[in-house]
């Protein structure tokens, strides 16, 4: 009696049955654990403790990182459980985030030997396009905690950061503390920003259009304060059938056709638009489309 009622408290909370479907695919540690789930550190550090304590759920070493797993020797309940799991829907979209997990461990450790170079680093590449462009002056929208941002500031004039939440913007802030001062930060709405006329050479709008309610007003707003001539660079998501983004996520587009934002790009004045759409990889549903776009007369791209 004891010991089902422990199996019954334990499964009794929708997170430990979350992070138990998913270690029946992989290992992940609790940094990993909170990107799939969506929720903060110390939760999933709380969840795992009970997991562990009911032995349905062990920790392995490997460098600075525990990495969990399911036991291998689980109580007897646990198989008709974790067959009824897997058959679950994935509501809030778990098993698309561990695959994004998944892909990223695969990019930074390839085990291929032909792909095997001492030294490799996309970041330092990044960095490097300092001594290759010119000092632009240049709008975030949609700056979130700032990442881009400073890879921006590193080879930019002015950096304009600009977003609505100002939880991620003082997350901006405290990353750039120390930096030189070249970027401004704004707390606005992208479609009515404070930046004047003509102010900037680019306007970089990463993962965020999808959050707008009315996309092409902030299209028209990135014309306005572009000079002549000028660079939109947009990325966002290719249509997706992902609705928990809606749900969790606050996505108010479930992605965008490139000819859709094209249409919306002319209409708001812009020219020489091109566009490009990444390959899709394996079951991941999010594919990348990325467009440029000009202010100013045909072909002064």
């Amino acid at each position: 009696m004891l010991e089902l009622a422990e199996a019954f408290r334990i499964l009794g909370d929708e997170s430990r049955l979350r992070i138990l479907r998913v270690l029946q695919h992989d290992s992940l540690n609790v940094s990993e654990l909170t990107q799939v789930l969506g929720l903060a550190q110390p939760s999933v550090s709380k969840q795992l403790r009970e997991l562990r304590r009911a032995e349905l759920v062990e920790g392995s070493r490997n460098g600075s990182y525990t990495y969990y797993h399911l036991s291998a020797v689980p109580p007897v309940w646990w198989t008709e459980l974790g067959q009824q799991l897997q058959k679950s829907e994935d509501s809030k979209g778990d098993f698309a985030r561990l695959k994004e997990i998944q892909n990223q461990r695969e990019e930074l450790s390839d085990s291929s030997d032909r792909f095997v170079v001492p030294g490799r680093s996309w970041v330092a590449w990044s960095r490097a396009l300092r001594y290759l462009l010119p000092q632009l002056r240049v709008a975030d929208f949609g700056c979130g905690d700032g990442a881009f941002t400073l890879e921006m500031a590193a080879w930019a004039k002015k950096v304009y950061a600009v977003d609505q939440n100002r939880a991620f913007l003082e997350q901006a802030r405290r990353k750039a503390d120390g930096l030189p001062g070249c970027i401004e930060f704004l707390e606005e709405d992208m479609a009515n920003v404070s930046i004047r006329d003509n102010a900037v050479d680019l306007v970089v709008i990463s993962q965020s259009l999808h959050f707008v309610e009315d996309p092409t007003s902030v299209l028209t707003e990135a014309y306005r304060i572009l000079s002549e001539p000028g660079t939109l660079l947009l990325l966002d998501l290719l249509p997706h059938q992902q609705a928990w983004v809606v749900r969790e996520l606050n996505h108010r587009w479930k992605g965008f056709e490139a000819g859709q934002l094209e249409a919306w790009l002319s209409e708001a004045g812009f020219r020489d638009i091109e566009s490009d759409c990444t390959t899709k990889q394996g079951p991941d549903p999010f594919r990348i489309l990325i467009l440029k776009a000009c202010r100013g007369p045909e072909g002064s791209s």
